[in-house]
């Protein structure tokens, strides 16, 4: 009879213990995972690095980023040159600790007609600037050109070279008076120097930034991006501008649906009319906003639409 009290008095011993153990062990683990999860939150930052834009020339391949320095505590742009294998070969950093460089959202690397490279980079200084940045394939800088040196708040997005070695630029003006961006347009001469601009202005409820810009066939110029109802920032239209050689505008054209739409881009046919792609909003953001991938022809003579395909998901 004492035996088996003692073999249950022992086996519920056990069964206390090994709670106890458990327990003590839950605690242990959970506070070892609280201290982990805080010395990850506190752990420094490390330099990283975004790229946002490749070419390739040759056999090389050649890219722009912005890089973020712990030691600056400030971001910057990178310059990257790589083999044929991906292999990173040279690198080049600006950076400075009292102001930030840093590239455009959509900014694209681009060639200059002699065979060099150049993109845009916008500095937060005071007074803030945007200059060309003309680098060769050693990633050396050959020239930093400011087209525009004023107090206005600007924002550079793409460049081109044209044919007679001067520049034209898209990007938007900043009007601090009614919290807006209006489309902008600017054409320099071969040493960057201002020729004119221009700026397409929207009634008060509404922003236009162009991302992107074109040469047209008959020497004008061509701007995709977005236009934004500024009342609640969550309905937007992909837009062109058409403009001629002097940036007088032509045509102005929104697309897409009823829904929010996403940024558009577009290029040139051979037969002279556009190619234009955007993302359409298929439901409203209440109810899961989505998107889906739309290819559009456009009339370059007016803006509209000649044909329409969109691509639904497919699940």
């Amino acid at each position: 009879m004492i035996i088996p009290n003692q073999k249950v008095l022992y086996t519920n011993t056990n069964i206390a213990c090994k709670w106890k153990v458990l327990s003590l062990g839950l605690s242990l683990f959970f506070v070892f995972t609280l201290n982990a999860q805080t010395l990850r939150f506190k752990e420094p930052l490390r330099e990283s690095v975004h790229s946002q834009s490749i070419l390739q020339e040759g056999t090389f391949y050649y890219s722009v980023g912005q890089i973020y320095s712990p030691s600056v505590g400030r971001y910057g742009v990178i310059l990257m040159k790589l083999d044929s294998l991906g292999r990173l070969l040279k690198t080049r950093t600006l950076l400075d600790s009292n102001f930030t460089y840093f590239p455009s959202n959509h900014i694209s690397l681009e060639k200059t007609l002699d065979g060099n490279f150049m993109t845009i980079v916008n500095k937060s200084a005071n007074p803030r600037s945007n200059g060309i940045l003309i680098f060769n394939q050693n990633l050396d800088t050959l020239d930093y050109l400011l087209p525009v040196q004023d107090s206005k708040v600007r924002h550079f997005y793409q460049i081109k070279q044209l044919p007679d070695s001067g520049f034209v630029i898209t990007g938007y003006l900043y009007e601090t008076t009614k919290n807006r961006y209006n489309a902008s347009l600017i054409r320099t001469d071969k040493d960057g120097q201002l020729l004119w601009e221009q700026v397409y202005k929207e009634p008060d409820t509404f922003s236009i930034e162009p991302f992107h810009v074109y040469p047209t066939p008959d020497g004008g110029f061509l701007m995709a991006g977005q236009k934004v109802y500024l009342a609640d920032y969550q309905t937007a239209d992909p837009v062109l501008l058409r403009t001629d050689s002097a940036g007088n505008l032509l045509w102005k054209k929104t697309y897409g649906g009823n829904q929010v739409d996403g940024i558009a881009c577009a290029a040139y046919r051979d037969d002279g009319n556009i190619m234009l792609f955007y993302s359409q909003g298929t439901k409203p953001l209440q109810q899961g906003h989505s998107l889906a991938a739309v290819f559009s022809i456009i009339d370059d003579s007016n803006g509209n639409e000649l044909s329409k395909k969109l691509y639904p998901f497919i699940n």
